[in-house]
């Protein structure tokens, strides 16, 4: 089970194990009846006065009811009160005030408050408090009743609390109602008037919104199942839209095979779970499928970062909520996976909402040809077919349906002279039927190049060739187009780089980072010019460069809306950062930690603050 936590300041805030903590409210009650709520403002300053005591001074007529009370108290509590009795108008003198726009109810609660600093809240008195701390302007009150609208007024008459909220202007209480729906949804089932109470049209706008919730789909079932059977004459109408609203895909196979007969005979499920099933037994072609429906419940697009620990045993991920700004960096103990492989040596890229890592270094210190799957919603890596050639320091990269090998090292001890062969060798991996197949050679082998896939041709840039005439690294750019059998050469790069980074978007490649040579001098140094490659005119653009204070810019990288995320080290330390290819700016660090080198944008549904 994952670990998760919130950091804000590089302080934990949060932390839960299988379950969400329940954010504490800021307001405090409590509970007189199952639908009674006693809120108590315990910063509200005591007022000396009692009501309905001799040096009562006003008396004020609310319908039918009349009520004594001290101008001083009330015009304390409310502005609306304060003019009233203020030298300006004809009520400062006034014993007996007519109060036409409000209930007895509404102004009962609202005198409760203004002398004690408490209100009793029901169902049935919500709409007259409302109206009353609407008309003497109490935002506490209005609080109050909007906290008890979501605990429990929407349970038992969801349309009420969304007319409510727009008639006195609370806002949108969707979001809070299903976020308390969703993480309460296990303590709420305790309590045995909840299914009774529970309002079909909460049931399925719930089911319907698309939040996170912490308990499972097979759980979710049940809950619809338990709540028909508790009328089902009345609701067994309500069955098939609730159960279309379950998604089958992301639940396991064994939750599938469990699933209650009563509910595959339902034809318009049972195809639906037939469905999930193949899904669930094609593992690897799984990153093929889009849609909602293959999506855990509230997953939003995220700069997801994987590490390992130095046995490769614990895996820590991290993630960046793209929606937020301001959001601070979620970090999960995946603890004990199944990735037998040393990470840090392995080329990753993405195929639909799959990360796949390849190759790299074995325990022996052999090039591998091991590949590995890794299921966001599931939180865990799956191994794949391997790749023909093993492989390490080379290009992966994937179309919207296929996964490309290029070039790399053959790294081995002893059978090889020198141990090592720098590779031509490019192969090709097809998720539907898990198998690799050869394409075209490299024109040369090369190795710590980058490579992309933009409308089914495959390009590849720079890196380090095995021809002794090329310069270390290469400025060449070659591509190969979908059944061609030759690689087709096009300009050179303006700088010549290794270990850099390739993005596809909108008819342009993006190339980024690096390493280059030191002029003048053996070694290498970041390269901090950066260029776009128009794919049409065949023209390259330079673009803003690097500042030199990111450091080095790893080549793992991903991609969403019009910007390019990646990671940077700077002494030692790891950040993000980012590049908007239309604004042509690079956006604002942000500290990851040490020893981390891969991220990507994948979409995740885990706790929100």
């Amino acid at each position: 089970m994952a670990t998760g936590q919130q950091l804000i300041n590089g302080n934990a805030v949060y932390e839960a194990e299988g379950e969400v903590a329940e954010e504490k409210s800021p307001l405090d009650f409590i509970y007189i009846s199952e639908d009674k709520l006693k809120y108590i403002n315990n910063d509200y300053k005591k007022v000396n006065a009692k009501m309905y005591d001799y040096k009562c001074d006003v008396k004020l007529t609310v319908g039918k009811s009349n009520f004594k009370g001290h101008k001083k108290v009330l015009a304390d509590a409310s502005d609306y009160f304060a003019a009233m009795f203020s030298h300006q108008m004809k009520e400062k003198d006034e014993t007996v005030i007519d109060l036409k726009e409000i209930s007895p109810e509404g102004f009962g609660a609202m005198l409760d408050y203004f002398y004690h600093g408490h209100v009793t809240v029901e169902a049935k008195i919500v709409p007259d408090i409302l109206e009353a701390a609407r008309f003497f302007h109490v935002q506490w009150i209005l609080d109050i009743c909007c906290d008890y609208m979501i605990r429990h007024l929407s349970l038992i008459d969801y349309q009420l609390t969304m007319h409510l909220a727009d008639k006195f202007s609370l806002g949108d209480l969707r979001w809070e109602i299903f976020k308390y729906f969703g993480q309460n949804l296990p303590a709420l089932l305790e309590k045995e008037t909840f299914l009774q109470t529970c309002s079909a049209d909460l049931l399925l706008q719930f089911l319907m919104e698309y939040m996170y919730v912490e308990v499972s789909e097979i759980f979710l079932l049940q809950l619809i199942l338990d709540w028909v059977k508790v009328d089902e004459n009345s609701r067994k109408e309500h069955l098939v839209p609730l159960l279309l609203q379950l998604r089958f895909h992301t639940m396991s196979l064994e939750d599938l095979e469990d699933i209650p007969p009563e509910v595959l005979a339902l034809p318009e499920i049972c195809e639906e779970i037939d469905d999930a099933k193949t899904f669930s037994l094609n593992i690897p072609a799984q990153c093929l499928k889009v849609g909602d429906k293959y999506l855990s419940r509230g997953s939003k697009e995220v700069v997801f970062i994987s590490m390992f620990d130095d046995e490769a045993e614990s895996n820590t991920v991290v993630y960046k909520d793209l929606e937020n700004e301001d959001s601070d960096l979620f970090i999960e103990q995946l603890g004990r996976v199944e990735l037998d492989a040393d990470y840090s040596s392995m080329t990753q890229t993405k195929l639909g909402n799959f990360l796949f890592a390849a190759g790299g270094y074995d325990k022996d210190y052999k090039s591998c040809s091991r590949v590995f799957m890794y299921d966001p919603q599931g939180r865990h890596w799956t191994e794949v077919a391997m790749m023909l050639q093993p492989r390490v320091s080379f290009a992966l990269c994937s179309s919207r349906n296929r996964l490309y090998a290029v070039g790399g090292v053959y790294h081995t001890m002893g059978d090889i002279e020198g141990g090592e062969q720098i590779l031509r060798f490019v192969e090709m991996y097809n998720p539907e039927d898990n198998s690799w197949k050869a394409l075209a050679d490299l024109p040369f082998g090369v190795f710590d190049q980058a490579a992309v896939s933009c409308e089914n041709v495959l390009y590849t840039s720079g890196g380090i060739s095995d021809l002794p005439e090329h310069t270390i690294p290469i400025c060449s750019m070659f591509s190969l187009e979908e059944g061609a059998s030759d690689w087709t050469p096009l300009p050179d790069m303006t700088v010549a780089r290794q270990g850099h980074s390739m993005t596809g978007h909108c008819g342009k490649i993006y190339i980024i980072g690096g390493y280059t040579s030191k002029p003048n001098t053996s070694g290498f140094t970041d390269c901090n010019i950066n260029d776009m490659f128009d794919i049409e005119t065949k023209q390259w653009t330079s673009l803003t460069s690097t500042p030199e204070d990111l450091g080095h810019l790893y080549r793992h990288t991903g991609f969403c809306g019009n910007t390019i995320y990646f990671l940077c080290n700077r002494d030692s330390d790891v950040y993000m950062c980012s590049f908007d290819t239309e604004k042509q700016e690079f956006g604002q660090i942000v500290f990851v930690g040490h020893g981390i080198q891969k991220c990507n944008v994948l979409q995740v549904a885990y706790p929100q603050p």
